[in-house]
Protein backbone atom coordinates (compact mmCIF):
# COMPACT_ATOMS: atom_id res chain seq x y z
CA UNK A 1 0.00 0.00 0.00
CA UNK A 2 2.57 2.77 0.45
CA UNK A 3 3.60 2.24 -2.94
CA UNK A 4 0.34 4.27 -3.59
CA UNK A 5 0.51 6.74 -0.95
CA UNK A 6 -1.27 4.93 1.60
CA UNK A 7 0.38 5.35 5.10
CA UNK A 8 -0.61 5.02 8.34
CA UNK A 9 -2.20 8.06 8.39
CA UNK A 10 -4.62 7.21 5.52
CA UNK A 11 -5.48 4.05 7.18
CA UNK A 12 -6.10 5.44 10.68
CA UNK A 13 -8.94 7.42 9.22
CA UNK A 14 -10.08 4.66 7.42
CA UNK A 15 -10.82 2.80 10.47
CA UNK A 16 -12.22 5.86 11.76
CA UNK A 17 -14.60 6.54 9.09
CA UNK A 18 -15.81 2.82 9.35
CA UNK A 19 -16.39 3.05 13.03
CA UNK A 20 -18.70 6.02 12.75
CA UNK A 21 -21.45 4.05 11.22
CA UNK A 22 -21.62 1.51 14.40
CA UNK A 23 -21.89 4.48 16.78
CA UNK A 24 -24.65 5.97 14.82
CA UNK A 25 -26.92 2.65 14.65
CA UNK A 26 -25.95 2.31 18.72
CA UNK A 27 -27.02 6.14 19.75
CA UNK A 28 -29.88 5.78 17.45
CA UNK A 29 -30.77 2.52 18.62
CA UNK A 30 -30.61 3.26 22.35
CA UNK A 31 -32.57 6.12 21.83
CA UNK A 32 -35.30 4.91 20.40
CA UNK A 33 -35.51 2.40 22.99
CA UNK A 34 -35.29 4.96 26.09
CA UNK A 35 -37.99 7.26 24.60
CA UNK A 36 -40.28 3.82 24.52
CA UNK A 37 -39.46 2.71 27.61
CA UNK A 38 -40.14 6.49 28.87
CA UNK A 39 -43.31 6.10 27.27
CA UNK A 40 -44.20 2.60 29.03
CA UNK A 41 -43.59 3.74 32.39
CA UNK A 42 -46.31 4.04 35.02
CA UNK A 43 -44.30 6.44 36.44
CA UNK A 44 -45.56 10.26 37.00
CA UNK A 45 -43.39 13.02 35.19
CA UNK A 46 -43.38 16.57 36.34
CA UNK A 47 -43.04 17.27 32.38
CA UNK A 48 -45.23 15.00 29.95
CA UNK A 49 -43.64 11.96 29.01
CA UNK A 50 -44.00 12.92 25.17
CA UNK A 51 -41.83 16.01 25.70
CA UNK A 52 -39.21 13.91 27.99
CA UNK A 53 -39.70 11.45 24.86
CA UNK A 54 -38.51 14.09 22.49
CA UNK A 55 -35.73 15.42 24.63
CA UNK A 56 -34.16 11.78 24.78
CA UNK A 57 -34.64 11.66 21.03
CA UNK A 58 -32.97 15.00 20.28
CA UNK A 59 -30.13 14.68 22.53
CA UNK A 60 -29.61 11.46 20.48
CA UNK A 61 -30.11 13.93 17.32
CA UNK A 62 -27.45 15.97 18.03
CA UNK A 63 -25.31 12.86 18.74
CA UNK A 64 -25.84 11.44 15.70
CA UNK A 65 -25.32 15.29 14.03
CA UNK A 66 -21.94 15.36 15.85
CA UNK A 67 -21.19 12.23 14.58
CA UNK A 68 -22.32 13.17 11.19
CA UNK A 69 -19.76 15.62 11.08
CA UNK A 70 -17.34 14.25 12.35
CA UNK A 71 -17.39 11.26 9.01
CA UNK A 72 -17.54 14.41 7.11
CA UNK A 73 -14.21 15.78 8.63
CA UNK A 74 -12.55 12.24 8.53
CA UNK A 75 -13.20 11.72 4.89
CA UNK A 76 -11.36 15.06 4.09
CA UNK A 77 -8.36 14.15 6.53
CA UNK A 78 -7.99 11.08 4.62
CA UNK A 79 -7.98 12.72 0.95
CA UNK A 80 -5.60 15.24 2.54
CA UNK A 81 -3.21 11.93 3.73
CA UNK A 82 -3.42 10.23 0.19
CA UNK A 83 -0.24 10.89 -2.03
CA UNK A 84 -0.47 9.63 -5.64
CA UNK A 85 -3.35 7.54 -7.37
CA UNK A 86 -5.51 5.11 -4.97
CA UNK A 87 -5.28 1.78 -5.86
CA UNK A 88 -8.16 0.37 -8.89
CA UNK A 89 -9.90 -2.93 -8.02
CA UNK A 90 -9.36 -5.42 -10.67
CA UNK A 91 -12.70 -4.15 -12.13
CA UNK A 92 -11.10 -0.57 -12.63
CA UNK A 93 -13.71 1.29 -10.92
CA UNK A 94 -12.50 3.24 -7.25
CA UNK A 95 -15.01 1.88 -3.91
CA UNK A 96 -17.34 4.50 -3.10
CA UNK A 97 -18.53 3.51 0.46
CA UNK A 98 -17.49 6.22 2.20
CA UNK A 99 -20.10 8.26 0.34
CA UNK A 100 -22.94 5.96 1.10
CA UNK A 101 -21.46 5.84 4.55
CA UNK A 102 -21.85 9.48 5.04
CA UNK A 103 -25.61 8.72 3.26
CA UNK A 104 -26.88 6.58 5.70
CA UNK A 105 -25.35 8.39 8.55
CA UNK A 106 -27.41 12.13 7.57
CA UNK A 107 -30.38 9.84 6.54
CA UNK A 108 -30.58 8.78 10.39
CA UNK A 109 -29.56 11.96 11.69
CA UNK A 110 -32.77 13.66 9.92
CA UNK A 111 -34.96 10.56 10.69
CA UNK A 112 -34.16 10.99 14.58
CA UNK A 113 -34.41 14.63 14.42
CA UNK A 114 -37.76 14.52 12.06
CA UNK A 115 -38.92 11.35 15.20
CA UNK A 116 -38.17 13.81 17.92
CA UNK A 117 -40.08 16.80 16.53
CA UNK A 118 -42.79 14.22 16.01
CA UNK A 119 -42.82 12.83 19.08
CA UNK A 120 -43.10 16.47 20.39
CA UNK A 121 -45.60 17.59 18.23
CA UNK A 122 -47.70 14.73 17.98
CA UNK A 123 -47.75 15.04 14.10
CA UNK A 124 -45.72 12.48 11.34
CA UNK A 125 -44.53 15.17 8.61
CA UNK A 126 -41.65 16.12 11.01
CA UNK A 127 -40.27 12.91 10.57
CA UNK A 128 -40.72 13.03 6.51
CA UNK A 129 -39.04 16.48 6.69
CA UNK A 130 -36.04 15.44 8.61
CA UNK A 131 -35.26 12.88 5.90
CA UNK A 132 -35.89 15.26 3.75
CA UNK A 133 -33.37 17.47 4.97
CA UNK A 134 -31.05 14.28 5.69
CA UNK A 135 -31.07 13.74 1.89
CA UNK A 136 -30.36 17.80 1.19
CA UNK A 137 -27.26 17.00 3.90
CA UNK A 138 -26.26 14.28 2.36
CA UNK A 139 -25.81 16.02 -1.38
CA UNK A 140 -24.44 19.11 0.07
CA UNK A 141 -21.77 16.97 2.12
CA UNK A 142 -21.05 15.05 -1.17
CA UNK A 143 -20.67 18.50 -2.95
CA UNK A 144 -18.56 19.91 -0.70
CA UNK A 145 -16.42 16.58 -0.35
CA UNK A 146 -16.19 16.98 -4.21
CA UNK A 147 -15.42 20.38 -3.71
CA UNK A 148 -12.24 20.06 -1.38
CA UNK A 149 -11.06 16.71 -3.00
CA UNK A 150 -10.53 18.43 -6.23
CA UNK A 151 -8.66 21.21 -4.59
CA UNK A 152 -6.25 18.63 -3.12
CA UNK A 153 -5.80 17.15 -6.31
CA UNK A 154 -4.85 20.36 -7.78
CA UNK A 155 -2.03 21.15 -4.87
CA UNK A 156 -0.96 18.06 -5.42
CA UNK A 157 0.09 18.09 -9.08
CA UNK A 158 1.33 21.63 -8.69
CA UNK A 159 4.19 20.16 -6.44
Amino acid sequence: MEEYGMGDNYRHFNSLIWQVPSWGIAIATAGVVAADKIGSTTSTWLIPSQYVQAAVLGFGAFLLISLTIALYKYRIFQAACLRGKVPSPPFGKLPKANRYLQAAMCLTTGAMAGLAVSQALSKLWPLLAGLMLGFIAWITSEIGNAKIVGELRKQREAE
